[in-house]
């Protein structure tokens, strides 16, 4: 039955590419933050864009980000602080 549903990171790869968005951290990282940006879509917003900041980030903490790069086949979302 699943299969049959619309993959929700398909349809934001096909329309999210360099637009700004709210998320929320779900996780921290040593490599970074990890944004919530839609439901079943996850960003990283990497420890060198979050500098210092990133210690200040908490899990729950809303975010604003800019979607830098969007892989599908390795289905990884890059972000940057915006």
């Amino acid at each position: 039955m699943k299969d049959l549903e619309p993959d929700p990171f398909l349809d934001f790869a096909r329309t999210m590419l360099g637009c700004s968005l709210s998320g929320s951290v779900v996780k921290l990282a040593p490599i970074g933050v990890f944004v919530e940006l839609e439901s079943g879509v996850t960003g990283l917003l990497s420890l060198s864009e979050v500098g210092g900041e990133g210690h200040a980030l908490e899990v729950g903490d809303g975010v604003a980000v800019k979607v830098a790069s969007i892989n599908v086949r390795k289905r990884q979302v890059s972000l940057l602080l915006d």
